[in-house]
């Protein structure tokens, strides 16, 4: 058994928790059961708990910080295109 804090922005915490918690699952289901904990919803830290078989860790801290990295890369994404929008719809 092992122990792992990984750090994941506070303000992402909401969106991978969010759906009633089904991507956190889907992680700890794929990993074996992994232990997963965030901080509490009132902390601004960024630290993220795992907890169990070392590879199930392992596994589960790529999953989440890959889930991690397409929430910004996705919300980067919208952002452009929201900005592009606007200023095509300024030309017009």
């Amino acid at each position: 058994m092992t122990e792992q804090t990984i750090d994941i922005p506070h303000a992402m915490h909401a969106s991978l928790q969010s759906g009633k918690g089904a991507l956190i699952r889907a992680v700890r289901d794929e990993c074996g059961g992994v232990m997963i904990r965030f901080p509490s919803a009132t902390s601004n830290s960024d630290k993220v708990l795992l907890k169990g078989p070392e590879d199930d860790v392992e596994l589960a801290k790529k999953l989440l910080l890959d889930l991690a990295n397409d929430t910004v890369d996705n919300h980067i994404y919208f952002c452009i295109v929201c900005v592009t929008f606007i200023k095509v719809k300024d030309l017009v």
